[in-house]
């Protein structure tokens, strides 16, 4: 991979990752036994299980 494909990439996961964070901080202002809460957390839960199977593995 080149390192101009590798700095794209890395701007694109640091995106992904903001929109990740922003979902969370709204879930946790959420009414826990709404059903848009139970939506919400599975748009959260499913989206950090593809950031951490795209993150390398830790020595």
């Amino acid at each position: 991979m080149g390192t101009a494909v590798a700095a794209e990439r890395v701007r694109l996961d640091e995106a992904r990752l903001e929109q990740v964070k922003a979902k969370f901080l709204e879930l946790l202002e959420m009414d826990r036994s709404s059903p848009e809460f139970m939506e919400r957390y599975r748009e959260v839960d499913a989206a950090l299980d593809e950031l951490a199977f795209q993150a390398p593995p830790m020595s």
